[in-house]
């Protein structure tokens, strides 16, 4: 993983630990969904991460 994408993915975790609006986070997962959308933007070593990252915040979104 490139450094970084490690520091951000860290600190968007931080952030969707310590939140509770569903607004933020869905805004959050948007943007991840983004990410893995766009070509080049993630190395095939990041997108199961931040997939792991979506599952967690659409188990808050619950």
């Amino acid at each position: 993983m490139a450094f970084g994408v490690e520091q951000m993915l860290g600190s968007i975790m931080r952030t969707v630990s310590n939140t509770s609006d569903k607004g933020h986070l869905q805004g959050i997962k948007d943007v991840l969904s983004d990410f893995l959308e766009t070509p080049g933007f993630l190395n095939d070593e990041d997108k199961p991460k931040v997939n792991e990252l979506i599952d967690e915040i659409e188990r808050k979104l619950d």
